[in-house]
């Protein structure tokens, strides 16, 4: 999938800076690109993030769907050699049973792959991109480690040198933590006989669940638990036992961290989503400087509200739970790096 997602992710770095931004295509003309002396126009995060991950999914689907994709396929006299998911959906027999799947579970498996992928990546990408803005220590610390591992933003890809961004990752993380893009609960319906949690009984049939939002708020697991604090994700040895960077925090963190659920119905395409994740904020960090427009707090919270009403907290990235996250903002202005080595001389 990387192919489909680096294509996007281009097209969406490119518009970036732009004023005439819509219906454009292509690589900045230089005399355009000659003019970008300052800040770009701000764009609205929660829409620009959400054009790109519904761009690369539609991509990727059009080329897993499209009749030109199976007319090649089929000219070529083959079985679909290209093992994309659909051939092992296809192929794919029960252990047991030597069945395939039914017409009604391929229908429902195209759906979730149509589906999938977007709104939850969008609301983690802009989350991140809020937070680091918001706290400039973050910012300089993802800066550093970006644009030193990194010399020319081609090099920005699934590779282990971007696995080894470990402030970004756990910039990520953070943000996710903070701003699940499903924060409610996953309701699961209990079985037959009956289930007794924590000295409660619950009768079959009875849906329950945890709220994703509230399991990764404990303070229990997570001390300070609305602050960003990406460094709660990483051990430092010379933290104190129980403390913020220790090994003993960090991994009570992890144990209570789950944005893309947990166990065998956990989100299929969470590798994607991270790698996705990975490449779209290093290249952001790499290629502009990144800043909230003057005068705009879209994304943020009202400190003029009561505290009860949970909406005061102006570093938090506010949002609508409905199922997915509703958000809007935050208005964010970009400008590109003087002497980064773009893509645009690679092709």
């Amino acid at each position: 999938m990387e192919d489909h997602v680096l294509k996007n992710v281009r097209s969406f770095c490119d518009k970036l800076t732009r004023k005439d931004t819509f219906g454009i295509k292509g690589v900045m003309p230089s005399e355009e690109k000659n003019s970008l002396t300052g800040w770009g126009p701000a764009k609205n995060m929660s829409r620009w993030t959400n054009y790109l991950t519904f761009d690369i999914m539609a991509n990727a689907r059009y080329e897993a769907f499209s009749k030109e994709q199976a007319d090649h396929r089929i000219a070529k006299g083959d079985e679909v050699k290209t093992k994309d998911v659909f051939y092992f959906l296809q192929k794919g027999r029960d252990p047991e049973t030597g069945e395939g799947f039914t017409l009604h579970e391929l229908v429902a498996e195209a759906s979730l792959l149509i589906l999938g992928g977007t709104d939850t990546t969008s609301t983690a990408i802009t989350a991140t991109i809020f937070y680091i803005l918001l706290n400039p220590s973050c910012l300089t610390k993802v800066n550093s480690e970006v644009r030193t591992a990194f010399t020319n933003t081609e090099e920005i890809r699934g590779s282990s040198k971007l696995n080894n961004c470990r402030y970004l990752r756990a910039c990520i993380d953070e943000a996710l933590r903070m701003t699940p893009g499903v924060g409610g609960i996953l309701p699961r319906e209990v079985l037959p006989g009956g289930i007794t949690i924590d000295g409660t009984f619950f009768p079959p049939g009875v849906d329950i669940g945890v709220p994703i939002y509230a399991l990764q708020h404990s303070s229990e697991y997570h001390p300070q638990p609305f602050e960003y604090i990406p460094e709660r994700w990483l051990v430092d040895d010379d933290i104190q036992p129980g403390e913020i960077g220790s090994a003993d925090s960090v991994a009570r963190t992890k144990s209570a961290f789950c944005p893309f659920s947990l166990g065998p119905r956990g989100c299929v395409g969470k590798g994607m989503a991270y790698k996705e994740l990975m490449v779209v904020i290093a290249r952001l960090v790499f290629m502009f400087d990144m800043r909230i427009s003057e005068g705009t707090t879209a994304g943020q919270g009202d400190p003029s509200l009561d505290e009860e009403s949970l909406r005061h907290r102006v570093g938090e990235f506010q949002g609508l739970d409905k199922f997915v996250l509703q958000a809007d903002g935050p208005m964010v202005e970009f400008r590109l790096r003087e002497g980064v080595e773009g893509y645009e001389k690679e092709g």
